[in-house]
């Protein structure tokens, strides 16, 4: 009986030591990441997305997932479309994890958004992408929520720097629609009054002009206000409504292009019409004017 009852004692020893070594054997074992899932479709309205991504073994240390941010389209830019921090922490004795990617519902109206993640290779050594290249990367659909309607013509601007992906909250512009705008042999010799403005500080601007709004020729002013980085900058001007369908505009600006604005117009409104200086809604001037220019002409946005 004694042999017995040492003998029980024993058995539940050797069963704890067991697993002891299958945790250490697990830890010393390559284990792989991957997404969970390698796609997804959100409507813009959705505020909080989560990426999941998966170890196959539990690690008794950080673990850092890094990835690359990969636009998709030429009309989807970080911080004005949406905002991620592409790097996550997979805590010790835990297989998973998250991304947490946040979608901007803004007033634009574009196309449906496209971003792709990539997953980079860990730096932890004991740590491996997986072989499927499909699980190495999660692509993120963004459906538009905004339509045209028959009652406004919409102006939206935005911009990004010479990599899309990079933030651009350093960097700002602003969209005003002028009237009484004058310019003789291709030249603005006055800037007009403002009728209308946006001075966001989100990398997004957007003004309406309206039916009922005066029939008169406008102006759209795209003004470059502040950068603090010496970077290009991209924007895009998009026309919706009153006879356009996301018509683009765009130009490069340098840091040296600050205090400057582009004019384009004349844009003729007639009710819920709305057409361009060539008497089509494809042709439509551009001036830029220097900071000097602008100054000499008294507009005075800063």
């Amino acid at each position: 009986m004694k042999n017995w009852s040492s003998l029980k004692v024993l058995i539940p020893i050797l069963f704890l030591f067991s697993d002891s070594c299958k945790e250490q054997e697990d830890y010393e074992k390559t284990a792989t990441i991957k997404f969970d899932i390698t796609d997804a479709t959100f409507n813009e309205d959705v505020t909080s997305v989560k990426v999941a991504v998966s170890l196959d073994y539990i690690r008794n240390e950080n673990v850092i997932v890094k990835t690359n941010i990969n636009i998709k389209d030429t009309a989807t830019y970080r911080d004005i479309d949406f905002q991620i921090t592409p790097e996550l922490l997979i805590k010790p004795f835990n297989k998973t994890s998250y991304f947490q990617l946040s979608i901007v519902n803004d007033k634009q109206i574009d196309l449906d958004d496209v971003i792709e993640l990539t997953m980079l290779a860990p730096q932890n050594g004991n740590i491996k992408l997986t072989n499927n290249i499909a699980e190495q990367n999660f692509k993120l659909i963004i459906k538009n929520n905004d339509l045209i309607t028959s009652d406004k013509f919409q102006s939206d601007l935005t911009w990004h720097r010479k990599n899309p992906a990079d933030q651009v909250g350093l960097v700002n512009l602003n969209l005003y629609a002028q009237t009484n705008v004058l310019f003789e042999n291709g030249v603005i010799t006055d800037v007009g009054d403002t009728f209308t403005s946006s001075e966001e500080l989100n990398a997004f601007e957007s003004i309406n002009i309206f039916e009922k709004n005066p029939d008169q020729p406008y102006y759209l002013v795209v003004y470059f206000n502040l950068t603090f980085l010496h970077d290009i900058v991209t924007y895009t001007l998009t026309l919706n409504g009153f006879g356009f369908t996301n018509k683009n505009f765009g130009k490069v600006l340098a840091d040296t292009d600050v205090g400057s604005a582009i004019f384009y117009g004349p844009f003729y409104k007639t009710g819920n019409k709305i057409i361009g200086a060539g008497r089509q809604s494809e042709i439509v001037q551009q001036f830029h004017l220097s900071k000097e220019q602008l100054d000499d002409l008294g507009f005075t946005k800063r």
